[in-house]
């Protein structure tokens, strides 16, 4: 296994909010975590629907097998899930303001960061992937980002394997709870140094930092601001620009 990658053998159940740890510390880490103690096995195909869009197999009261990402794989191709402590979640698609705010967040980033025009370069990034964090966790983050000093190669393995140096995600009505709980969680534990939060609804742009504690808000700003935020710092972002006019009565 490459230094930088999860494994995919094992994994653990995202129960609760723990403790930060490291980037170098959870990257390390992020191969040897416990694995799943249920034996039974689920056919993903005979499974019933949860409550806030998860799925579980249909068993008794004996404790379910958590679910891995051949699980997902087995999904029809067309449906937007991710694996969270072992559970499938079915998130509905996005709405045009969500998909428009992120498209163009993506776009300015993109230019100075990856292709290295009017900027330093240094960057993948990959809008909308699946990432994952351990064998039962396999997020799909609006955008992630990788420095090449850390990951020389393009990512092109389905999951991505190797820990984001950055993620975004555009909060909606329908996801921003998820996105600032459980999956919050697994970012901090996996040592994700910095997660950028676009609310397209109150048209702010929040930037959490990874410390020993947690994650911290170094920064929010609003649409009327420009501003340099890490670990972008090296350009300057119109915020106002990000976001879709706002209607006449707003």
């Amino acid at each position: 296994m490459r230094s930088g990658e999860f494994g995919s053998s094992s994994g653990r159940r995202c129960a609760r909010m723990e403790g930060a740890r490291s980037p170098e510390t959870a990257e390390a880490g992020a191969a040897s975590v416990g694995s799943a103690s249920a034996s039974r096995t689920w056919d993903p195909l005979q499974r019933r629907r949860e409550p806030e869009g998860c799925y579980a197999p249909a068993v008794s009261s004996q404790a379910r097998q958590l679910a891995t990402y051949e699980d997902l794989l087995a999904l029809p191709e067309e449906t937007r899930a991710e694996l969270i402590g072992g559970t499938i979640v079915v998130a509905p698609s996005p709405s045009p303001i969500h998909q428009s705010s992120v498209a163009e967040l993506y776009a300015e980033l993109r230019a100075p960061f990856q292709r290295a025009r009017g900027g330093p370069g240094g960057w993948w990034l990959i809008p909308d992937v699946d990432v994952a964090f351990g064998a039962h966790d396999v997020l799909r983050p609006d955008i992630s980002g990788w420095r090449r000093e850390r990951v020389p190669e393009f990512p092109t393995a389905r999951p991505v394997r190797h820990r984001p140096d950055w993620i975004c995600e555009g909060l909606s009505p329908a996801t921003a709870a998820r996105d600032q709980s459980e999956k919050r969680a697994i970012y901090q534990r996996a040592g994700v140094p910095w997660f950028w939060q676009l609310d397209p609804t109150n048209r702010t742009l929040s930037v959490l930092r990874l410390t020993a504690e947690g994650y911290v808000v170094e920064r929010v700003v609003g649409e009327a601001e420009t501003a340099r935020l890490p670990p972008f710092d090296a350009m300057e972002l119109d915020i106002r620009a990000l976001f879709p006019p706002a209607p006449p009565n707003a």
